[in-house]
């Protein structure tokens, strides 16, 4: 005994309106390769964006290196020597911390607080030592030398300054 059964429209009576609405697919084959094709549109344009931020924050590296050197002047560190290569210097409260090229990155190496990385692209760092503050001469990867000035106290002045008080 077979039963047979009639498919029907499937109505519903959605809340707020006058009559019953046909049950149809959510989306069909081409609506869903449009949704698609917009959203492929959407992140490849974040892409290009993303990489036009990138590639505009290392435009100037003069810029970048006294912006980085600034950092360094509002911590109040004091210069304790210069090796090559590196410089050694204390904040207030004796904290010691050393300013070096570690993996192509300039960077404030310091027990306490770790690794900050102040420029990318940087081969070489050498100070110049002048009356009040320092010259800062990076060589970047692409050859270029540029120059900033740090204004930190050498720790020996400072130390005879307060001595002599």
């Amino acid at each position: 005994m077979a039963i047979k059964q009639k498919q029907k429209n499937v109505q519903q009576w959605w809340p707020g309106s006058s009559g019953p609405r046909t049950q149809l697919p959510a989306f069909t084959m081409i609506e869903a390769l449009i949704a698609l094709a917009v959203t492929v549109l959407v992140l490849m344009s974040l892409q290009m964006v993303a990489q036009q931020l990138q590639h505009s924050s290392q435009k100037n590296p003069q810029i970048n290196l006294q912006v980085a050197l600034n950092q360094l002047n509002l911590q109040h560190y004091q210069i304790e020597r210069v090796n090559q290569g590196e410089i050694l210097v204390k904040n207030s409260t004796g904290e010691s911390a050393s300013l070096k090229v570690m993996k192509h990155r300039l960077v404030v190496v310091s027990p306490q607080a770790g690794q900050v990385i102040l420029m990318h692209d940087v081969d070489a760092v050498t100070c110049l030592a002048q009356s009040g503050y320092q010259i800062l001469r990076l060589k970047l990867n692409n050859g270029r030398i540029i120059e900033g000035s740090l204004f930190l106290p050498n720790q020996s002045i400072k130390d005879n300054y307060h001595h002599d008080k």
